[in-house]
């Protein structure tokens, strides 16, 4: 009898292991995969790995995986390349994602999953109003700054403000303030400054030459700004750990593709610290379309010395002679500018 109980536990028991343990069966595609080759699912919590798969070539995939109870998962390609999913037992979902667009995947089967990313979309919509609101509110007050210190030319107060306008933007401005400042303040420690930084940029005004860069790409191959000659050519300063630049991404993207065969290319010039950042920020934002150069110096780049560049994004766009025609030009201004150049 003792032997009949402790086989029927037995059974029992095993029975209800076997009920705890249901699986999930997520299949799917990964485009623009480049050079991954496997897809895991992990626990978020415990970041234990619960299943994995190869990639096929042409970013098919499927795994099965035993879970028991609703909980936060990772779909991942590498440790900055996932989803997250939120997986219910017994759930059969299908997910199909682009690596340049990770956060816009088409999710079935899990209706939590999906909530995720398409509450984020809207998010984002949102963060793109805000955006577009402060360049708005931020031109308004630099019209208000310009005329306070156009009026003021001869205060001292202006110093306070003279940094809130772009010396890229506002050059005539800074040139003024400079002449009065300088004339009635000549001993003035920050009056000189001033002045040291208006000659300085002087040699960057608009119709000027643009000061060659010859910088590596991502290959190590030196390439000359001169290079692309014969074409209109947006100078771009960025780096990868620049937000506002990333987001400027999608913008460059279309412009490039709108005006590249009429005879417009872009020169970016990186100010990232490591090979792999700045590498990996061209292949997510999809950038690769352009030339790529950086010595790798942040703030200390040559490029960025040689062109006074004090914060990015920062662009200069020269003409087919390699003369400045703008600077500072982003989002819809550059639109325009270019739209005015080609059409």
């Amino acid at each position: 009898m003792k032997f009949f109980l402790i086989q029927l536990l037995f059974v029992l028991f095993g029975t209800s292991l076997i009920f705890s343990q249901t699986n999930v069966k997520i299949t799917g595609n990964i485009q623009n995969k480049g050079n991954f080759d496997k897809i895991y699912l992990e626990d978020i919590v415990t970041q234990q790995e619960l299943a994995s798969t190869d990639l096929s070539d042409k970013g098919d995939f499927s795994l099965e995986a035993t879970v028991d109870k609703a909980n936060f998962y990772r779909l991942r390609l590498d440790q900055e390349n996932y989803l997250i999913l939120i997986i219910e037992p017994n759930e059969n979902i299908s997910v199909k994602a682009d690596v340049k667009e990770l956060y816009s995947p088409e999710i079935k089967g899990s209706k939590n999953s999906s909530l995720i990313y398409s509450t984020f979309k809207s998010s984002q919509e949102f963060d793109e109003k805000i955006e577009k609101y402060a360049q708005k509110v931020q031109k308004e007050k630099q019209v208000y700054l310009r005329k306070f210190i156009l009026d003021n030319l001869n205060s001292l107060s202006t110093l306070f403000f003279i940094d809130e306008l772009s010396i890229e933007n506002d050059f005539d401005v800074y040139k003024k303030l400079d002449k009065s400042l300088y004339a009635k303040y000549p001993d003035n420690f920050l009056v000189l400054e001033l002045h040291k930084k208006v000659q300085g940029a002087d040699f960057l005004s608009i119709g000027s030459a643009a000061p060659e860069i010859d910088l590596p790409n991502p290959e190590g191959v030196n390439i000359k700004l001169s290079s692309l000659r014969g074409k209109y050519v947006l100078i771009d300063f960025w780096a990868a750990w620049c937000r506002p630049c990333r987001f400027e991404s999608p913008n460059m993207v279309k412009l490039y593709d709108t005006y590249n065969k009429k005879g417009f290319e872009i020169y970016s010039v990186s100010l990232d610290k490591t090979k792999e950042a700045w590498v990996k920020a061209i292949q997510q934002d999809g950038l690769g379309k352009w030339t790529h150069v950086s010595d790798l110096q942040y703030w200390n780049s040559a490029a960025g010395r040689d062109y006074g560049v004090e914060s990015i994004p920062f662009t200069v766009l020269i003409d087919k002679e390699g003369k400045i025609i703008a600077k500072g030009l982003r989002g819809e201004d550059l639109e325009k500018k270019l739209a005015e150049i080609f059409n």
